[in-house]
């Protein structure tokens, strides 16, 4: 937006002194082929196109970066339209109580609510951000989701019903990418 506003600031003393012009001679300005207005309008138009073009895209930019997360962790999504959702509230304290299993296979855990503050692990995560992930992943108002990213950016696991950390574990470790790095932590699997 503010490239917008640059872009138009060399026009912007002939629109003040259009404006400034006609205001004094007040029955110039109520007569439609004055050029002078007309010229402020178009201007004016034009303005207000480039301002909304420049918003939508910045909207458009708070979807999440997933490629800073690419080859480095797996993300784990949880969608809930609230705290006190079953699922959710289960999962998540199963997390907590297991957070250096967590750590160790590399997870980047999200809370996503619909009411209430969403995280990304622990860290609260402004609304936009929030909203713009359920927009991205396409989920329904009042939607119970997990989705589990790989590494690689892919999704591993998408699943609305309750699921066990044991099952994100289990499927993880079977993965080529955490074998890989088992062998080099001297882990078994």
């Amino acid at each position: 937006m503010q490239g917008a506003i640059q872009a138009f600031a060399p026009c912007m003393p002939t629109l003040k002194k259009v404006f400034t012009e006609n205001i004094e001679g007040s029955a110039a300005v109520l007569r439609p082929s004055n050029s002078k207005i007309a010229l402020f309008f178009r201007y004016a138009i034009i303005l207000s196109i480039m301002l909304s073009i420049f918003s939508s895209q910045e909207a458009m930019s708070m979807v999440m970066d997933f490629d800073q997360f690419r080859w480095k962790n797996r993300l784990l999504f949880i969608f809930a339209s609230e705290r006190n959702d079953p699922f959710f509230r289960d999962l998540k304290g199963e997390i907590s109580d297991r957070k250096n299993e967590v750590d160790d296979r590399d997870l980047v855990v999200f809370e996503i609510l619909e009411s209430g503050p969403s995280t990304m692990n622990t860290t609260p995560m402004d609304p936009q951000t929030a909203a713009s992930l359920r927009k991205h992943f396409d989920l329904p108002p009042k939607t119970f989701m997990l989705i589990l990213l790989g590494k690689d950016g892919g999704i591993k696991l998408k699943r609305n019903d309750r699921v066990k950390l044991e099952e994100i574990f289990s499927l993880i470790d079977s993965m080529p990418m955490r074998k890989d790095e088992m062998r080099q932590k001297g882990q078994s699997f």
